[in-house]
């Protein structure tokens, strides 16, 4: 089978265009994945009262976990948009 110059140019293309399309996806995701976490942190920092020892305390241990959970979710979204 003998192709052409520009049947090959064209699945090349094609092919670049496909992985563009996923990385733009997998871009999308990390950024949707950053953009909760910084709301949350603003929300947390307009309505918080920082002189309640004990509410600061379960703030902590909130933020905390939000940074886990970025990290966590931005390792998985790594794996999966990377592994294709």
């Amino acid at each position: 089978m003998v192709f052409s110059l520009e049947i090959f140019i064209l699945i090349i293309f094609s092919y670049i265009i496909f992985y563009l399309v996923i990385f733009m996806s997998c871009l999308q995701l990390l950024v949707e994945i950053l953009r909760f976490s910084a709301s949350t942190f603003s929300t947390l920092l307009k309505f918080t009262d920082f002189g309640d020892k004990e509410l600061m305390d379960t703030v902590e241990i909130f933020i905390l976990e939000v940074l886990d959970l970025t990290k966590d979710s931005i390792s998985h979204a790594k794996v999966i948009c990377f592994s294709q």
